[in-house]
């Protein structure tokens, strides 16, 4: 029975036209995050694409390892050296691109610089202009005083945190394993720059695949046929149950992983054990995560966050008998939060990390500082996250299942 409703989900031309589409939006955003990679060779030319990213990996391995405050004070003395050169110092733009062609392999560590001796949230690119080798002694230390600086300031963190959120932010920045370990990640770094839109994108067509499950058989006036069988109730709606699951299942990672292989086999998988604070981004984040680690917090938050809202439309649908209501529940619960971005309200501001849309930006929310204090346990949004929506999809089931013992066919 699981098999037959799974075939009458993908015999359906728009299911097909859903499927097709979601084909070529894979090839576009994978094509995207592939050529978006830049080059800049010796002789000032950019390059574009999958040698673009060789080049510049083998620019970057020179610089990997531990980050010590001797490879800091190396790469300040290096971006000197560079800085004080005749082509840097050229009016004409194809020198200045030849002097920046010899900056692309420290440019990562450049950046990490920059960030801790900009301030907290702060950021100057050419910061490093202004350190000496020296400075490279504070580089860690710059980060936390950052930090205790933020907190100690009432238009920072002082009015948003309590002494013991405060100190648990201190406490998770102390834990960050010194020294770093760099690795050039530009594959993972790519990765992150689109999934969170290809996750989005594919909840909407999970929630429009499963959307007609449950009201099928009310479109077609057989819903009394469906009731009245012996296995009408109960197997009939674990086999719906079931097609929906193992729809979203087959579908989400069969395109995550398509994507996911697409990009790191063309950008390469390297700095996959390297902590997130080693790209500049994420280099304020509490969260001690690696790469390979925030990979694997994406792509479940993304396949959870299909699981709840396919399993919701199901239950408007066989609620509504419409798969039309049913396909607009993904649209409301992903893109209406998305206009709350810019509302300010203390309140909202709390629930809006714990929305649904937010399971598929999991890489967004490790760089935000919101703590929530659950009796004496202080802990982050994604910590919520995933078991509120795990216990709300496991309550859908039941909900379903009482739905259509009681149903009666008018």
């Amino acid at each position: 029975m699981t098999y037959y409703e799974l075939k009458k989900v993908f015999v359906k031309t728009s299911s097909k036209a859903a499927l097709g589409t979601l084909l070529i939006l894979l090839i576009v955003f994978s094509f995207l995050s592939v050529n978006n990679m830049t080059y800049v060779d010796e002789n000032g030319e950019t390059e574009k694409g999958r040698t673009a990213a060789v080049n510049l990996r083998q620019e970057k391995e020179r610089w990997e390892g531990p980050l010590t405050e001797e490879t800091v004070a190396r790469v300040i003395r290096e971006n000197s050296r560079i800085n004080q050169s005749r082509e840097a110092r050229s009016e004409d733009v194809q020198e200045q691109n030849k002097a920046y062609s010899r900056t692309q392999g420290y440019e990562d560590i450049r950046l990490l610089i920059d960030s801790a001796f900009g301030g907290f949230g702060g950021f100057d690119y050419y910061r490093i202009d202004s350190l000496k080798a020296e400075d490279a002694e504070e580089f860690y230390a710059k980060r936390t005083e950052n930090l205790k600086a933020w907190l100690a300031d009432e238009n920072g963190g002082a009015g948003r945190f309590t002494k013991e959120e405060q100190q648990y932010l201190l406490q998770r920045y102390e834990a960050m394993p010194i020294p770093l370990y760099y690795e050039a990640a530009d594959g993972w770094d790519k990765l992150f720059e689109r999934l969170p839109s290809l996750l989005m994108i594919l909840v909407l067509i999970l929630g429009f695949l499963v959307s007609g499950i449950f009201p099928c058989e009310s479109q077609l006036k057989a819903d009394s046929v469906f009731y009245a069988s012996f296995h009408g109730r109960r197997k009939a709606v674990r086999a719906k149950l079931g097609a929906g699951f193992l729809l979203v299942t087959m579908v989400y990672w069969a395109a995550a992983l398509i994507y996911t292989a697409a990009v790191l086999g063309f950008l390469g998988a390297g700095g996959m054990d390297c902590r997130i604070q080693t790209a500049f981004i994420s280099w304020e984040s509490f969260y001690n995560l690696t790469f390979g680690q925030l990979y694997l917090l994406c792509v479940a938050g993304g396949y959870l966050g299909s699981l709840f809202t396919a399993f919701l439309a199901m239950l408007i649908g066989a609620k509504t008998k419409s798969a039309v209501v049913s396909v607009i529940v993904p649209f409301i619960l992903l893109l209406i939060p998305m206009f709350l971005t810019n509302v300010e309200l203390p309140a909202l501001d709390q629930i809006k990390p714990l929305l649904p849309n937010q399971l598929v930006q999991i890489n967004f929310l490790v760089e935000e500082f919101r703590l929530y204090s659950i009796g004496d346990q202080i802990t982050g949004a994604p910590q919520i996250l995933f078991p509120l929506y795990l216990a709300l999809t496991a309550l859908i089931c039941p909900m379903l299942y009482r739905l259509f013992r009681k149903a009666e066919v008018k």
